[in-house]
């Protein structure tokens, strides 16, 4: 007679071409302590993942990294607040709306690039769906809105913006 937790699994095989099991009684699986911890916990979460509905989030791959995509979103995110931090002292633009205000007095170059910062970090905040960034994305980044703080407080100083 077959043992039922041969039809259910997981259970071992034996390679082709090689004397097979004997399945009218379970065997056992020896782990090592560690591995059982990890499975237990593993048991757990999935059983809490079970319970509350949660569901696990697949990360994207971004040039074979899961992580950088959030590493990169990250820093795109802090650059800007710090951006924005500056802004507001020297009471320069840092949205669309006081950018477009602005046309006719400043550079357009300068907006248009302080629009697409603000439009790329608005895309990472709020759209659950948009292109992952990458690390060098980030220091493309990081580069660009450093040089439109000192720009625009440049102007600032100016009195126009």
């Amino acid at each position: 007679m077959r043992d039922k937790a041969w039809s259910e699994g997981p259970f071992i095989e034996t390679p082709a071409n090689q004397r097979t099991i004997d399945r009218s009684f379970p065997y056992i699986v020896r782990a090592s302590i560690e591995a059982r911890v990890i499975a237990k916990r593993t048991d757990h979460i999935f059983q809490k993942e079970a319970e509350s509905g949660m569901k696990k989030i697949d990360l994207p791959e971004v040039d074979g990294s899961r992580v950088e995509p959030y590493i990169a979103k990250a820093a795109i995110i802090e650059q800007f607040e710090l951006f924005k931090e500056i802004c507001v002292l020297f009471q320069a633009p840092f949205n669309k709306k006081r950018a477009e205000k602005l046309r006719g007095c400043v550079d357009d170059a300068i907006l248009d690039r302080l629009i697409s910062a603000v439009t790329r970090r608005n895309e990472l905040t709020h759209q659950d769906e948009c292109q992952p960034p990458t690390m060098r994305e980030a220091v493309e980044y990081f580069y660009d809105i450093t040089e439109l703080a000192v720009q625009l407080g440049s102007l600032a100083s100016e009195g126009l913006a």
